[in-house]
């Protein structure tokens, strides 16, 4: 496309995508018509939308930061009035995110901070290079899923079982008024969570240290809390491994169910020895007990597992994918909590396995199991043998 050398009755610079331009284009509309030419200088020279992408970026990460700085402030003040403990999980987790997003605008300055932008479909390709795909009928900008999504397609890597725990608890806060869910300790964890996300964050992907873009305050609070919330977690490790379990993945994923009451994850079984599907558990800060069944149960609808980077979610009798498998209603407890990827049930222990060949049941041998506890070979067999 050629450049008119200046502006006239029907041509116009402008450097950035700003108001101007749509008033600019409303001007032509209603007179003769003409052309606005974005990313080129009053003096005819091109320099692109950079300045724009440079904006966007600067706010996204001010907003980051003055949210974290809120959020620790809240924090701090909170130990004298709880109300503030209510705001100090929300700004932090914001902040979180908003760092998220700025660094994703970052990586697309080149292509107008395209990924943060939601009506745009795009991949990474082999050589690192962004390729658009075509757009998508949305003009908002990414949401928590789209963050997360494009953090995996440039394969950055963010602790997901923390922020899940996190967002389970910022929206319990938010949405459900809780006062069990103010209480300091549990407070505490969320706060050493957050911030352990943001100095990971900039630290490694941003090359920033912690206290250099959010304040030494920050960090202070990060150094002081998470000893002592790491050494409650290495208590409760150790306490869980005491207990026998199913399998050791469930474990695991037990490690991160919080309490349903306040959502502390100091969850400790009364009794440090048998099988961890008999115990009871109680909660450290609020003294709720718990069977295993219960809370297994309970957080079989959204439960990060870390080490295989897998969400649970259960909504009647559907299936959905879990990790490249699928959880489906166990024949002998009826809870949807049957992982076809180990064949296990996470709540009563019951091992799919086919009563003909002994074969490890998976998700494409349930309807098979649940009809006839064979696998689908099997039962194929087995059909045409009749």
């Amino acid at each position: 496309m050629k450049i008119p050398k200046s502006e006239s009755k029907t041509v116009e610079f402008k450097s950035t995508f700003n108001q101007d331009v749509i008033v600019s284009l409303v001007a032509f509309a209603n007179a003769d018509g003409g052309n606005v030419y974005v990313g080129v200088r009053d003096d005819g020279k091109v320099v692109g939308v950079q300045l724009a992408a440079e904006t966007i970026i600067r706010g996204l990460r001010e907003n980051a930061r003055l949210s974290i700085y809120l959020g620790v402030e809240d924090y701090i003040l909170g130990q004298e009035d709880i109300r503030r403990y209510a705001t100090a999980v929300r700004n932090l987790y914001a902040g979180l995110l908003l760092l998220y997003k700025s660094h994703l605008a970052f990586l697309s300055k080149d292509q107008d901070c395209c990924i943060v932008r939601n009506n745009l479909d795009w991949e990474v390709a082999d050589d690192g290079s962004i390729k658009f795909k075509g757009l998508k009928p949305d003009c908002k900008t990414v949401d928590v899923a789209g963050i997360l999504d494009a953090l995996k397609k440039f394969k950055i890597c963010v602790d997901r079982s923390a922020l899940d725990r996190v967002g389970r608890y910022r929206n319990q806060t938010e949405h459900y008024f809780d006062p069990n869910g103010l209480r300091g300790e549990v407070v505490r964890t969320h706060v050493v969570d957050l911030l352990k996300l943001v100095c990971d964050f900039t630290t490694h992907m941003m090359r920033i240290e912690l206290g250099q873009l959010f304040f030494n305050q920050a960090r202070d609070v990060l150094i002081r809390d998470e000893q002592v919330v790491e050494k409650e977690r290495v208590e409760r490790r150790e306490t869980l491994g005491k207990l026998e379990w199913y399998e050791p993945f469930v474990k695991d994923i037990f490690f991160n169910i919080t309490c349903p009451q306040c959502t502390s994850e100091f969850l400790f079984p009364e009794v440090q020895s048998g099988a961890a599907a008999n115990a009871h558990f109680v909660c450290r800060t609020c003294s709720t007990v718990e069977t295993y069944e219960n809370l297994m149960s309970y957080y079989t609808d959204d439960i990060f597992i870390g080490e295989y980077e897998a969400h649970i979610w259960t909504v009647g009798k559907e299936t959905f994918v879990l990790n490249g498998g699928t959880l489906w209603e166990c024949p002998e407890c009826a809870t949807i909590a049957f992982n076809t990827i180990h064949g296990i049930c996470l709540v009563c222990g019951h091992k799919g396995r086919c009563v003909r060949c002994d074969g490890q049941i998976t998700g494409e041998d349930m309807p098979a199991y649940v009809n006839g506890r064979l696998c689908n070979y099997c039962y194929h067999m087995s059909s045409k043998e009749d």
